[in-house]
């Protein structure tokens, strides 16, 4: 199965379908018919990330090894039955289906993350980032009293790596490719369509502010754009839909719990 995704994601790369419009028009328009389901993922999301973030040392570990990607992946899952006309509120949460693939793949980017950010924990020093994980120091006063701004720049490596494997998860989900497969076509993609995801990430994240304008609740209800837009410009990215209309793979939720 894999190889026929393999070789389906390899004919999609020479096509270049992705466009700001069409992926904002179907984010937007996902956006509007599920505004009340997404509200209430982005409510459950944030009361989940508040009650981890509030367990020392592990708490946020688990939050963005587990949690994190976990509900991402629901997202994606609810937008993609959502234009099938077949959502429920139970897809946001099928991603627990995929949890040792998720794991492995967060682990790995973890990895590389870390080898990239290794001048900057040189630099920053050992002693201080051992205070910002034992919350001895805090960032505020670390970052103002001692940090030298030029290290932001070794951060762009870490930066550029972000954004190269944020096609990871559904890679895994919908092509069911391996984790170290999902992260080379999610780099292969999203270098092929750089400053489309650029340019719809800076105007979803505009659209998410506007919300603060109004009301705050209103951030809660533009911020699930990102996850429409974002799943809107991966099946176009990839021809998602041509894919499993030439499968036959209507059931893609389905996935083995132990599958890896």
């Amino acid at each position: 199965m894999e190889s026929k995704a393999i070789e389906h994601l390899e004919m999609a790369l020479g096509r270049a379908n992705l466009t700001f419009g069409n992926a904002w028009s179907e984010g937007f328009n996902i956006w509007k018919k599920s505004l009340g389901p997404l509200l209430g993922f982005v409510l459950i999301y944030m009361a989940i990330s508040t009650v981890l973030g509030l367990i020392p040392y592990v708490g946020g570990a688990v939050n963005n090894l587990i949690f994190v990607p976990v509900l991402t992946l629901g997202a994606y899952n609810y937008c993609h039955n959502s234009l099938r006309q077949r959502e429920e509120f139970g897809d946001f949460f099928k991603g627990f289906q995929m949890l040792p693939n998720i794991l492995l793949l967060m682990l790995l980017t973890t990895i590389i993350y870390l080898v990239l950010a290794l001048p900057v924990v040189l630099s920053f020093g050992i002693e201080n980032i051992m205070g910002l994980i034992t919350q001895e120091e805090g960032m505020a006063s670390l970052i103002l009293e001692d940090f030298d701004w030029t290290i932001l720049v070794m951060f762009i490596p870490v930066v550029i790596a972000t954004i190269l494997f944020s096609f990871g998860l559904p890679m895994m989900w919908f092509y069911k490719l391996s984790p170290v497969n999902a992260i080379k076509y999610s780099a292969k993609f999203v270098f092929n369509n750089i400053f489309t995801i650029l340019g719809l990430a800076i105007v979803t994240m505009l659209f998410a502010l506007s919300g603060i304008i109004a009301l705050f609740i209103g951030f809660f209800v533009t911020l699930s754009i990102f996850y429409t837009v974002s799943y809107a410009a991966f099946s176009q990215a990839t021809d998602l839909h041509g894919y499993l209309d030439e499968t036959n793979d209507l059931d893609i939720s389905d996935h083995l719990v132990g599958e890896v």
